[in-house]
């Protein structure tokens, strides 16, 4: 390896670091709030995990930080692999960009079908134990992101680079952290 493939390796580390850090925010954010509320929606990925560490009666700060653990280390184990092999250039560039294209497609469809379909099966719950505004704004929201990803990933795959690459996934680990499935219903 040179010394221009360690300077990118390095930066796209840095920059894994602050993709993290952005995910670990907004999946901070979705469950920190004591109830769903527009600012903090209970992200399922997100609330399931907390629920589970919440059985360990810990602080409510470090149950929020550990609940968010797993969205976390998902979205750095994916970016982190596809992006290192990129650069250190040990599969060809085309396969590589076609097969994380290719993966980043079927993921984001699936997730944001699947989103749509349980905002629209716990809609009425929704209405039942949060209300019309609750319900609306945290549409609105997935909406907003559900829109925003199909842009992203076209800028990416019309220009690659490691910034579009990290700021597409970011991205969709954000919302998925934030409210992709959010909890509309009745609390545990």
């Amino acid at each position: 390896m040179d010394t221009t493939q360690v300077n990118s390796v390095g930066q796209a580390k840095f920059k894994i670091l602050l993709g993290a850090i952005c995910v670990w925010l907004f999946a901070c954010i979705s469950i920190m709030a004591a109830v769903p509320q527009v600012y903090s929606p209970f992200s399922m990925p997100v609330a399931i995990p907390a629920l589970i560490v919440s059985t360990l009666e810990l602080s409510p700060i470090l149950t929020i930080v550990f609940g968010a653990f797993p969205l976390v280390l998902t979205f750095t184990v994916c970016v982190s692999k596809g992006l290192l092999t990129q650069i250190s250039g040990s599969l060809p560039e085309q396969d590589s960009s076609l097969y994380i294209g290719n993966i980043a497609a079927v993921l984001v469809t699936f997730s944001a079908l699947l989103s749509v379909l349980v905002n629209a099966l716990s809609f009425q719950h929704g209405l039942q134990y949060h209300g019309l505004f609750h319900t609306l704004m945290i549409y609105s929201v997935n909406l907003f992101c559900i829109l925003c990803l199909p842009v992203m990933y076209w800028r990416h795959f019309s220009k690659k680079s490691v910034s579009t690459y990290l700021s597409f996934y970011t991205f969709y680990f954000s919302w998925l952290g934030f409210s992709a499935f959010p909890w509309l219903g009745e609390l545990i």
